[in-house]
């Protein structure tokens, strides 16, 4: 598990906030449209607006056998 601390513009949705780091991050690209993200231990959907301090993941797809 990685930390990253950023400030973004506020109204961020959390589709801009992933369409951001895929720029920042190219090498997330091919994986944006499968990653779900989570604001404050809680699943949002891509419009969610992002507010200070929120504490943002982005979870990966895993598979299990």
């Amino acid at each position: 598990m990685s930390t990253l601390v950023l400030e973004v513009e506020e109204e961020t949705s959390a589709q801009q906030l992933l369409e951001t780091l895929s720029i920042d991050y190219p090498s997330l690209k091919p994986y944006v449209a499968f990653i779900r993200v989570a604001v404050n231990e809680e699943y949002v959907s891509d419009s969610t607006v992002l507010h200070d301090d929120d504490v943002v993941a982005l979870i990966t797809p895993v598979s299990g056998g």
